[in-house]
């Protein structure tokens, strides 16, 4: 049972709002076009894991996906958690393409792809602390002894795990998606004792994901880019300028006259990852360009944003990534 969905990641989604509202020239470009391309691989692998969990046997496990949870001063992220009756198991994806070698003296993981040989931190060192972090947020709640295991998935099929003779432990620690179904079996078989019972399931459901807390994009932290220099406007769908303007109940373009009644959402949407995570009726008309505190309001009303406040001081807030999923279609 999948408890908490995969979804699409805030800042993923800020990425691809970025490009389309900083100038062409803007040097920070090549910089997010990077690192979209890495969020959606790394999407993409978690989506081929979710794919294959779903041939997991009907059992008494809750899954969750993209838990980012906090403890003492620090935040952690959990990828993936398994939670079960006799264990809970934590999941690191990696998405790495070519060939994985897990050095045994350096403890460094060096991926060979197309003839370049990168090294990148040891994944297995990541997950580790996450379930050191787990244990302790657990032991806090008084939540029971409950075994915790920890692997790493690599979601490509094609890539290679490689590591000495004398290291072969690595294989019970990184693995394909596909294998996933044949280790949660393996881990069943090795805690066949339940220490949580259907209350404590319950619990333990319920805490993780009140404690969840969604990591909200900041464009000006992560790139260093200012609020001024994001472009204001509808953008056009067809000919992607700035030209959109409101005539007769739809947004015409001026450039192309590509007109549309919907479009008026995307920008809205962008100003909420980019901007703020809240719109007020009077900040909204300044970004669309609009004068008419009727219309807007009508505009934000019909988007059913979660909200707060009342009349003049009503705020829209940016809802969650799967609102964009259901709504948008991204």
């Amino acid at each position: 049972m999948i408890v908490k969905e995969l979804t699409i990641p805030y800042k993923l989604l800020m990425d691809v709002a970025l490009l389309r509202r900083l100038r062409p020239s803007h040097p920070k470009l090549a910089m997010i076009e990077e690192d979209l391309t890495r969020r959606k691989v790394g999407y993409r692998g978690e989506q081929n894991l979710l794919y294959h969990l779903g041939f997991l046997p009907p059992q008494n496990q809750k899954i969750f996906f993209g838990l980012r949870l906090p403890f003492e001063d620090k935040t952690f992220q959990i990828d993936t958690l398994i939670l079960t009756p006799s264990f809970i198991l934590i999941i690191e994806v990696k998405n790495y393409s070519g060939i994985l070698l897990f050095e045994k003296h350096s403890d460094q993981l060096i991926r060979i792809y197309q003839n370049k040989e990168e090294t990148f931190p040891n994944p297995i060192f990541q997950v580790q602390r996450h379930h050191i972090l787990f244990d302790r947020f657990l032991k806090h709640y008084n939540i029971p002894n409950v075994p915790i295991e920890h692997i790493v998935i690599i979601s490509h099929s094609t890539t290679q795990i490689k590591t000495a003779s004398d290291n072969l432990h690595i294989y019970e620690k990184v693995l394909h998606s596909e294998k996933i179904i044949s280790k949660m079996a393996e881990l069943h078989q090795r805690h066949k004792q339940n220490k949580l019972k259907n209350h404590h399931l319950q619990k333990v459901s319920q805490l993780l994901l009140e404690q969840h807390k969604p990591e909200v994009p900041n464009s000006n932290e992560i790139f260093d880019i200012y609020k001024d220099e994001i472009i204001k406007g509808v953008c056009c769908p067809v000919c992607r300028a700035f030209k959109m303007v409101r005539k007769h109940g739809k947004w015409v373009c001026s450039r192309c006259h590509t007109s549309s009644k919907e479009v008026h959402k995307q920008a809205i949407l962008d100003y909420l990852l980019l901007i703020e995570p809240s719109i007020t009726n009077k900040s909204c008309q300044d970004f669309l360009d609009l004068s008419n505190p009727s219309l807007v309001h009508r505009l934000l009303s019909s988007m059913k944003l979660p909200s707060k406040g009342n009349d003049g001081g009503k705020k829209y807030l940016l809802p969650t990534p799967a609102y964009f999923q259901e709504q948008y279609g991204f």
